[in-house]
């Protein structure tokens, strides 16, 4: 492998280490704009082949993959390694999080769509194809659609249920992010993630996009179709006390004057009681989007 003058870069490889002549012969054309899949990882030998191969098995035809390791030590690099010659991009090296890697994969990736896959999650091999299918069809700015759960074997399969993006969006993330195909243009729009965050990140990217997609600056639907298997294992899967604090503070930024007992109750789990929710909604102290946000957040669990 090629090594690069950046000391914090361990290794770059893939077609693009061995010039651009490799990218260029992919000629995308109207039928089939190039989209570009960007999976970060971080010590998942375990998992990454599964998803790199379900990349490598898309029927989609026009596909740049960008894979941005955050410095693996456990075997990563190695099964990467064995890819590289069909990988556009391979790059490895400290980076500061999740949300780092994936935004240095944006701005490596050249594609006029970009998707994200997490290294424990793996695409059906129609995924880009149905979402590229629906984009073109419908003059789509972005699009998602649905996935199955599976548990840390990649067993036990259930699809998810669908919950619509609304204003459910400034409480919850109603969409699986993976499933989200987005064109360039809503990126340098919207911008990259935001790289304080290290865990819901995705959120808080979904909700400037929201807020645009309300503007009707953007076109968006989401499928009903399942695209993916999602692995329950995955970072954000089980609750920790980093994962409500970040929500603790997403919800200060778009709600600042909420008081310390409604946040906490925004932002633990819902427990099956609506009526705190309910009052807070009914408050006249409560902000109109507030009121839209928990009203919408309501009914994801079925209460009118």
């Amino acid at each position: 492998m090629d090594a690069t003058t950046d000391e914090s870069i361990r290794y770059l490889s893939g077609r693009a280490a061995f010039g651009s002549e490799d990218l260029v012969a992919r000629t995308d054309d109207k039928r089939s704009p190039r989209v570009s899949v960007v999976t970060t990882v971080l010590n998942r030998v375990r998992t990454i082949e599964r998803a790199v191969v379900s990349v490598l098995e898309q029927s989609y035809p026009s596909i740049e993959y960008v894979v941005m390791d955050g410095g693996s030590e456990d075997g990563t690099c190695e099964v990467l390694a064995k890819y590289s010659d069909v990988i556009d991009h391979i790059e490895s090296g400290v980076d500061s999080g999740i949300y780092d890697g994936m935004n240095r994969g944006i701005r490596r990736a050249t594609g006029e769509y970009i998707i994200l896959l997490n290294s424990d999650d793996w695409y059906v091999p129609t995924c880009i194809e149905t979402l590229m299918s629906a984009v073109l069809d419908r003059r789509l700015d972005a699009v998602s659609a649905l996935a199955y759960e599976v548990d840390e074997c990649g067993k036990n399969q259930r699809q998810l249920p669908r919950t619509e993006l609304g204003y459910n969006v400034f409480l919850r993330m109603p969409l699986r992010h993976e499933t989200m195909l987005v064109s360039r243009k809503v990126y340098d729009d919207i911008g990259l993630f935001d790289e304080s965050y290290q865990i819901i990140g995705d959120l808080k990217h979904t909700q400037r996009l929201f807020r645009r997609i309300e503007k009707q600056a953007y076109r968006f639907e989401q499928l009903n179709e399942p695209v993916m298997y999602f692995r329950k294992d995955g970072a954000a899967s089980i609750l920790t006390e980093k994962f409500i604090r970040e929500r603790e503070r997403l919800l200060k930024e778009n709600f600042p004057d909420l008081r310390k007992g409604d946040l906490e109750l925004l932002a633990n789990e819902y427990q099956g009681d609506p009526e705190p929710y309910s009052a807070l909604a009914s408050s006249n102290e409560s902000p109109p989007h507030l009121k839209k946000a928990i009203r919408a957040f309501l009914a994801m669990h079925g209460v009118n």
